[in-house]
């Protein structure tokens, strides 16, 4: 979020922002002081710290994020893209209220991180052969490896981010092959038949 903001700053200062920042105690926020530089510095940029387990002395809203302070802080959703980010449990509240509120869900962006991308139960470790297109470069490897994995250990570069299949960069096209996916969260609509290779596991061929 702060790196989205500081890019807002650097080139499009008048782009209007709300930040919800939700946290539990006053020792856990961060940022606090160039979030309050940057609400001086942007005209439209504003943000609202929610407390939910604050001390005697904290003066912001209390509780958890809802409905009701979206309402109140943000009010019209027509036309707004949502970014949001933090533990599952809160991800699975502003889903259901952005979800209450009909935001489509092409304006929701989320960013999950999780310890680590796990094989689905449904596939059986096997060996398999995988070749990367661009570089010519063919491997044998076991099928419990996800792509990113076998790429990065042969010295073959992709993109990649978060590593969790969530964030999309590391998104690539499948010319030939089967390959199985725990999620396709960072894939959208237009992507055709794309994998994620942080967590796509291969079972027979993909170049």
């Amino acid at each position: 979020m702060m790196s989205i903001l500081r890019y807002i700053e650097g080139v499009a200062p008048d782009t209007e922002v709300t930040l919800f920042y939700a946290f539990r105690t006053e020792r856990d926020l961060i940022f606090g002081e160039e979030l309050q530089r940057l609400q001086e510095q942007l005209p439209r940029f504003r943000w609202l710290a929610i407390a939910s387990r604050p001390g005697s002395q904290w003066r912001g809203p209390r509780g958890h994020l809802n409905r009701t302070l979206i309402d109140e802080h943000l009010g019209q959703v027509d036309g707004q893209t949502f970014f949001v980010c933090g533990p599952p449990a809160f991800m699975r509240s502003m889903e259901e209220i952005l979800m209450s509120l009909k935001v489509p869900a092409d304006k929701i962006l989320e960013e999950r991180f999780m310890i680590d991308a796990t094989l689905p139960a449904s596939l059986d470790p096997s060996m398999c052969n995988v070749i990367f297109s661009k570089s010519a470069r063919q491997y044998v490897c076991s099928s419990a490896d996800t792509l990113l994995m076998i790429a990065e250990r042969h010295g073959i570069e992709v993109a990649s981010n978060c590593r969790v299949a969530r964030c999309g960069s590391c998104a690539t096209r499948v010319l030939d092959g089967d390959v199985e996916m725990e999620t396709e969260e960072g894939l959208d609509l237009r992507c055709g038949r794309r994998v994620i290779v942080c967590c796509a596991s291969d079972g027979r061929a993909a170049r």
